[in-house]
């Protein structure tokens, strides 16, 4: 016996060791499952030990989730003074998939033993423990011991889907927890440190109270609870007005413009707590309305807009308009609201409302993101009237509208406005319960499809959150036996959404499906939450061993700055399987941590920097930028590899706001784009790339002035700063131009996110009073920089926009740049990097030097002077001396203005960039045979026509060899062709030398022409007879026989236009003044159609062609 008792007592400690070591694993993973254990008597369940010897019993109920049998152990041993005394234990076999089964233990001659401590207290000196185990030896705990006597109410810790919850303390018994809209409702499970504490909590919890409630051995009792908070219903709101919240009056509130027309509107009260506001007219204002602008949207979901209207009649007749209306240039009537006509998008659907009966209406907006919305309007109420004439209790209509003027990004310009108002306030327009929200989402996406079988919940392989499924579903394979398996998906709108499972077009009320032969079909049906788009998820069940994955697929990809929350790679998503990212960083930005997680388990990934360099711990050094790539090995390692490249550039901080990334307010107004001209003669500048803005002034002498202006009043441009494409922050404005004003009025300002035009809404530029210097003056007049005396601010998710606006005295915008606050730079440093590299020098005739920018130097730029028109005293005309043009430097381009020195008439100065290019083709003739014919064969040319007028010979002026081409009396038109690909935006360059000889009775001309297919001939550069000519103008002219001359002709083909930029050298060359110079730029743009498509590639014939003569 003794032996026997020792070899228990080991086991025990033997079970103890494994336990405190795998308790934790082994309850969330086996598929056994044990609940509290109770011990009891003969009287019953006691909560304390027997006062007398007693059998006591400790029970612990335990089911199987796995369809295999296994069996339990409950050993139960009595303690006195923490020695044991005496043991028992049952092992039992617990069938598959049982539930509930009973096992119980009993100890005899058990009762209460108190003993008095030294410090004079009292304790039980017997104590009776109950473990629940596997197996006797080696096995694993199911449960933490159970003690009686117990009054333990500790929670070791409490789990929240299966991870522990961070954020539990057992301190703390009341709990707020938000559900938002992709949040499923949480599973939890409290683990106690005493088994022999009962825990009670709901099967599944709900949204709002529940009760968690422990009640230990001594009958001792705590409750926990968990307030499951609505966060989806609530994040569904965009905008609301119930008029309820304001004090006796109407003031702006939350109301964009309101505080214009508050003299115009007043607050109602029913009688019943309800209040409305009723907008009439006055003699100042026919036109009150209410408007706001929404921020931060997500333009991707519906837009439900409603509220209540009533039309009241008096001496005139009024209506309710709906309309999104950023400006009055920019403005779409949406809903319109009648006694005599109800319309969308301007286009009827009903006979009106009659007056004095309240209407409520709903928009329900769809936005493509291509700049069109589909809208469904209802409108319902007593006194509606159909296109007839007859009431009806609704109406409703469908209809898509453009809304491209409004430049939508993340945010919507809305406006309640009222018409037909009288001046005497008799008639009026009621409105209330002004409603914005998100309408049901249609994603019948999934965000985690699971299976359980034999007790164990997996994730099913391949499955991508948020994405479709494939073509052929998911195949999950299980062990031969398996009697059926649990299917588990949460939809990616986990409220609002459903997903359920059907098995032979069966709905499975419990997601269980049986197996039945070797594949067994289900499907996972997704509903979304607008209840009528659905999506299936096919799933294949096989018996047998699963095949290795060629996923190379990454469920997600993302990067965190200095231990910020992760954020998603910009472009990536789950179903992705390679590609290329760029995520631009905050200026001061010196590392991130990226981090990557394959979408099947069993999948690797290694990642690196460009040059191979390993990526320690995702942790990649972005001070200069870096490139990352991640490599995806799948399961399959003999299959295809995934590629993912994650560029990170740092963000300057600054942007130049221009026509390409803006929009003109009207056609009269925005950019106008000009070559640098300075003409020596009458001292005038034609400013480069600028807006011209503002009207001409009302003088007649204001005609001829410097500035060059635009034909409007506060006309002007718009710029939308989304944080999609502009990096949040806080920004000064700086404005590099000039302008008139008279008497000190402004001659350009800016309006921040459509504020009330003042100076503390926008950037006004001053010009000076009359009355001051000259040197005032001529400073308007020259281009200068002036930053804004307020920031602006772009959000986090949304936009703002920036207006410039110019008056009727005229004002010439050269940039305008954004600069972050944090970024410690100077507006002249930030112009020199934002600006191309200009390397040029500027003479005059007498050799003076004007300007002077050469790459590589510290200086920014230097001015031209200039003589120029101003206003002088008393607003008479004057000239003199203006720095007119500063010529900014930065890295990056290589560039010159040519020609060099200021001519007689005015000379054109353009910039000319030269970057590297991908050769497609190129022939310097030394290949072929000295005095041979050229060839198809040797360089590859598509056509040598005719071959016998081509010839290989050797250079007169020079070493190697170069093609002469002679006409013949039956070939006077031989040419080179080549053909090659081209595509749309992309800038080709064609070059090459020539040397035009004319032997005194014909002039020979040399082309370059474009020919698709069987097209018509175009002819974008030709040199010969006197003239140089591109496509549109001619640039100058040859001397009839010359030296050899040097080409680059740049052309930019388009769907419907084609760019040409042409650069000649060469000597005896004249420009298109008839001026001597030795290099010849010149561009121009000529309507081509056919050339190339706008989108994918054409194959186009490039002709060197000439004519009669030797060439």
């Amino acid at each position: 016996m003794f032996k026997k008792y020792m070899c228990l007592a080991l086991c025990l400690l033997m079970a103890l060791g494994t336990m405190s070591t795998t308790a934790s694993a082994a309850s969330s993973a086996d598929a056994l499952v044990a609940s509290y254990v109770s011990f009891s008597d003969s009287t019953g369940v006691i909560s304390d030990l027997p006062e007398s010897e007693s059998t006591v019993t400790a029970s612990v109920a335990v089911s199987n989730n796995s369809s295999r049998a296994s069996s339990v152990v409950l050993w139960v041993g009595k303690f006195v003074d923490d020695v044991l005394t005496d043991v028992t234990y049952q092992q039992q076999d617990i069938a598959g998939n049982a539930q509930d089964v009973t096992v119980s233990a009993s100890l005899d001659g058990v009762k209460k033993d108190l003993a008095t401590a030294a410090d004079g207290s009292s304790y039980d000196r017997t104590v009776v423990k109950a473990f629940v185990w596997t197996a006797l030896v080696g096995g694993k705990a199911l449960a933490p011991v159970a003690s009686l006597p117990s009054d333990n109410l500790d929670v070791v810790a409490v789990k929240k889907d299966g991870d522990v919850w961070k954020d539990f303390n057992p301190a703390t018994t009341n709990y707020d927890l938000t559900i938002t809209k992709t949040d499923p409702i949480p599973e939890f499970e409290f683990i106690v440190a005493d088994n022999s504490t009962k825990v009670e909590m709901p099967d599944e919890f709900v949204i709002g109270s529940n009760t968690v409630k422990l009640t230990s051995a001594a009958g001792t009792e705590k409750e926990y609870t968990i307030n499951l908070i609505d966060g989806y219903t609530t994040a569904n709101g965009i905008f609301s007005d119930d008029f309820e919240s304001y004090s006796g009056a109407m003031d702006a509130h939350i109301w964009t413009t309101a505080s214009g027309y508050l003299d115009n509107m007043s607050l109602i009260d029913e009688g019943d707590g309800n209040t409305y506001v009723s907008i009439f007219g006055t003699a100042d204002q026919q036109f009150p309305r209410l408007d706001t602008t929404l921020t931060g949207l997500d333009l991707g979901r519906v837009i439900e807009i409603s509220g209540r209207g009533m039309l009241q009649q008096g001496s005139s007749s009024p209506s309710l308009s709906v309309q999104f209306r950023r400006s009055l240039q920019a403005q779409v009537s949406v809903l319109g609201v009648s006694n005599s006509n109800v319309s969308l998008f301007g286009q009827s659907f009903g006979g009106g409302v009659n007056f004095g009966t309240w209407f409520e209406y709903t928009l329900s907006v769809t936005y493509d993101g291509a700049g069109n919305a589909t809208i469904t309007a209802t409108i319902t109420g007593d006194g509606l009237k159909d296109s007839s004439g007859a009431l009806v209790p609704s109406l409703t209509s469908t209809r898509t509208g453009s809304l491209s003027v409004l430049n939508l990004n993340n945010d919507l310009p809305l406006m309640f406005n009222t018409g037909g108002l009288d001046a005497g306030g008799t008639s009026s327009v009621n409105m209330d319960d002004i409603e914005v929200v998100y309408g049901p989402s249609n994603d019948a996406t999934l965000q985690t499809l699971q299976y359980t079988a034999d007790g164990v919940t997996r994730d099913v392989t391949d499955f991508v959150p948020g994405a479709a499924a494939p073509a052929d579903g998911y195949r999950i394979y299980v062990p031969e036996g398996t009697p059926s398996v649990t299917l588990k998906a949460v939809p990616t709108i986990a409220q609002g959404a459903k997903a359920e499972v059907y098995v032979g077009g069966v709905l499975s009320a419990d997601n269980s499906v049986a197996i039945a032969g070797q594949e067994t079909a289900a499907t996972v049906r997704v509903t979304a939450e607008n209840g009528t788009t659905t999506a299936d998820y096919p799933i294949t069940i096989v018996i047998g061993d699963a095949v290795a994955s060629t996923n190379i697929k990454l469920a997600t990809l993302t990067y965190a700055i200095n231990g910020e929350d992760p954020v998603t790679v910009s472009g990536f998503t789950p179903a992705d399987e390679g590609g290329n990212y760029n995520v631009i960083l905050p200026n001061g930005t010196t590392s991130v941590t990226l981090a990557a997680a394959p979408a099947n388990a069993n999948a690797t990934y290694t990642m690196a920097l460009a040059d191979d360099t390993p990526v320690e711990n995702g942790v990649v050094d972005v001070t200069s930028g870096a490139t990352v790539v991640i490599t995806v090995t799948p399961e399959d390692t003999g299959a295809a590899k995934g590629t993912f490249t994650v560029n990170f550039t740092i963000d300057k901080g600054m942007y130049v706001l221009d026509e390409d990334n803006g929009a003109p307010q009207s056609a009269s107004s925005g950019i106008e784009m000009k070559t640098a001209v300075l003409e020596s003669g009458s001292a005038t500048y034609d400013y480069a790339d600028g807006f011209v803005i503002g009207g001409v002034g009302s003088s007649g002498n204001r005609n001829s002035d410097y500035v060059l202006n635009g034909d409007g009043k506060n006309l002007g441009y718009t710029w939308t700063l989304s944080s999609d494409e502009y990096m949040p922050g806080t920004y000064n404005v700086y404005v590099k131009g000039s302008g008139y004003g008279s008497n000190s009025k402004d001659s350009f300002y800016f309006v921040y996110d459509e504020a009330a035009c003042s100076p503390d809404s926008g950037l006004m530029f001053l010009a000076p009073a009359q009355s001051v210097s000259p040197v005032a003056e001529q400073a308007m007049v020259a281009l200068n920089w002036v930053e804004g005396d307020n920031t602006i601010t772009i959000p986090e998710d949304g936009s703002a926009t920036l207006r410039i606006l110019g008056r009727e005295g005229g004002a010439f915008v050269d940039k305008v740049i954004l600069i972050d606050t944090n970024v410690a730079k100077t507006i002249e440093e930030a112009e020199a990097e934002m600006s191309p590299l200009y390397d040029a020098v500027f003479t005059s005739e007498g050799g003076d030097t004007l300007a002077t920018v050469k790459y590589g130097s510290d200086v920014v730029g230097t001015a031209v002077p200039t003589e120029g028109t101003y206003l002088g005293a008393n607003s008479v005309p004057a000239t003199g001396t203006i720095d007119a043009l500063v010529v900014p430097e930065k890295e990056g381009l290589v560039g010159s203005w040519s020609p060099a020195v200021l001519q007689d008439g005015g000379t054109t100065f353009a910039p000319v960039y030269e970057e590297p290019v991908d050769l497609i083709f190129e022939d310097d003739f030394e290949a072929y045979a000295l005095n041979a014919s050229l060839d198809t064969q040797t360089k590859g040319w598509t056509n040598v026509f005719q071959a016998a007028n081509f010839t290989a010979v050797a250079n007169p002026d020079g070493a190697g060899q170069v093609a002469e081409i002679k006409g013949s009396e039956t070939e006077k038109y031989p040419s080179l062709r080549k053909t090659i690909t081209m595509q749309a935006g992309e800038t080709y360059l064609f070059s090459g030398k020539i040397k035009i000889t004319d032997d005194g009775t014909t002039r020979p001309t040399e082309y370059i022409q474009f020919r698709v297919g069987s097209q018509t001939i175009n002819t974008i550069f030709n040199i010969g007879q006197g003239e140089l000519k591109i496509p549109g103008k001619s640039i100058g002219a040859t001397s009839s026989e010359t030296a050899w001359v040097s080409y680059k002709i740049y052309v930019t083909p388009g769907a419907t236009e084609t760019k040409y930029v042409a650069e000649v050298t060469g000597e005896g060359l004249k420009d298109a003044y008839g001026n001597d110079t030795d290099k010849i730029i010149a561009e121009s743009t000529a309507q081509l159609t056919g050339l190339v498509p706008a989108t994918g590639t054409q194959d186009v014939t490039i002709i060197f062609n000439h004519n009669t003569g030797a060439v």
